[in-house]
């Protein structure tokens, strides 16, 4: 039983982290399905919740990485996008505002509004720190997650 846990958690880390990089689907369709076949305990719930908000994190940090050009050259595209009048009004606004970005980091993660698809490119292009992008992911997605996975737990 240990095992199979485990082999299903491991999935739900690889598939969150993949759905970060690329929609292929919901995670909380993911976390809300594992909460209903899983034992229902509030315990289990948790956890899905904490490796769900995980994968979604590692993810979201490589995308992050990705437009900061910590993962190796940035591609043309990114470097014209990049040159936008709008962000570089966003990256002055960070440059006097440091925590603004990692509020609306967190809301994003929370609630969706904006898309955190949007927020992470755009975090990426300011002077946020790495550390305080992943706390800020990890916080707002176990927040959204436990909130789904609780719901079934304490309901059936």
């Amino acid at each position: 039983m240990i095992i199979a846990a485990t082999g299903v958690l491991l999935v739900l880390l690889i598939m969150s982290c993949a759905t970060a990089v690329v929609p292929l689907g919901p995670p909380e369709a993911m976390v809300v399905a594992l909460t209903l076949v899983g034992t229902r305990s509030p315990g289990w719930a948790l956890v899905v919740a904490a490796v769900a908000a995980s994968g979604q994190a590692a993810g979201k940090l490589l995308v992050f990485l990705a437009v900061r050009g910590g993962l190796g050259r940035r591609c043309a595209i990114v470097d014209r996008l990049l040159r936008n009048r709008l962000l570089g009004r966003m990256a002055a606004h960070d440059a006097k505002h440091p925590r603004h970005m990692a509020a609306l980091v967190g809301v994003s993660a929370l609630a969706s509004v904006p898309p955190l698809t949007v927020v992470c490119p755009l975090a990426g292009t300011t002077t946020m720190r790495v550390r305080l992008f992943v706390l800020a992911t990890f916080a707002g997605r176990l927040a959204r997650f436990s909130v789904l996975a609780l719901v079934p737990a304490l309901l059936w």
